[in-house]
C-alpha cells in the first residue's frame, strides 16, 4: 500500500472512530460499571455475586428510596449533559484540549478518550455541531458502601446536527452514519471525591431500531 492511501486508510479508520467519539461510545474499551460485572443492573439491591457464584466482599447495600433513586437519576443526566457538551468542545478545536475532559469521565473511560483526541489532532480533523440528548430513562440504580451511587441510562442521542471534516474543511462524516442512536450509559460517584457523577461507560446499542 503506497504512503496515500495508507493514509487514507487511517484517516478512513479515525473517522469512524471520531464518529462513535462523538456520541460517546468507546466499545473496545467496555467499563464494567455496576461493581465490574457485564450484567445487567436490578434496580432492587440485595446480595451481590462474584464471578465463581460466590458473594462479593462488598455487603448488601441498604434498599434506597425512592427520593435518592429519582434525585441520583437528575444528577446523572446533568452530567452526561456537560459531559457531551465538553465532548463537543474539544472534538471542534481537533482534540487540542483535551484534559478537559477530566472532570466529567471515570479514569478509564478518560484515558480512551484522550487516545481518541490524540489521533484526532495528529489526522487535523475536527468537528462541528452538537450531539443532542434527546431522549432518556432510567435502567438501573445501585447504592454502594460510603454514599456511592451508580446510575445505568437508557439515552437517546441526536448526531445529525455534527459533521466530522478533514483539515481541508471536507466533510468526511461516513454516510452510513444513524442521525439517533440508542445507547447504554453507565455513570457513578465511586472515582470521585467530590460524589460527583462520572461517565465510566457508554455503548451503542445497534440491536436497537434508531430512536
Amino acid at each position: 500500500m503506497n504512503p496515500r492511501n495508507q493514509r487514507h486508510t487511517l484517516a478512513a479508520v479515525i473517522v469512524v472512530f471520531l464518529t462513535l467519539l462523538l456520541s460517546a461510545c468507546v466499545p473496545s474499551f467496555p467499563s464494567g460499571g455496576f461493581g465490574g460485572s457485564q450484567e445487567s443492573v436490578p434496580r432492587s439491591t440485595g446480595p451481590t455475586r462474584g464471578s465463581a457464584g460466590t458473594p462479593s466482599s462488598l455487603p448488601p447495600a441498604p434498599a434506597p428510596s425512592l427520593s435518592r433513586e429519582s434525585a441520583a437519576f437528575f444528577a446523572a443526566v446533568t452530567a452526561f449533559e456537560r459531559y457531551l457538551a465538553v465532548v463537543d468542545e474539544i472534538g471542534a478545536d481537533g482534540g487540542a484540549g483535551a484534559d478537559r475532559i477530566d472532570p466529567y469521565a471515570a479514569p478509564n473511560h478518560r484515558s480512551n478518550l484522550v487516545v481518541a483526541f490524540e489521533g484526532m489532532h495528529q489526522e487535523g480533523i475536527r468537528t462541528t455541531g452538537s450531539v443532542v440528548l434527546i431522549g432518556e430513562s432510567l435502567a438501573g440504580y445501585r447504592e454502594y458502601p460510603g454514599r456511592r451511587q451508580a446510575v445505568r441510562i437508557s439515552a437517546c442521542l441526536d448526531l445529525s446536527g455534527t459533521r466530522v471534516v478533514d483539515a481541508s474543511g471536507v466533510d468526511i462524516t461516513p454516510q452510513t452514519r444513524q442521525d439517533r442512536v440508542p445507547y447504554d450509559v453507565v455513570l457513578s460517584t465511586r472515582e470521585s471525591p467530590e460524589e460527583r457523577f462520572l461517565v465510566e461507560s457508554s455503548r451503542s446499542l445497534p440491536e436497537l431500531a434508531p430512536c
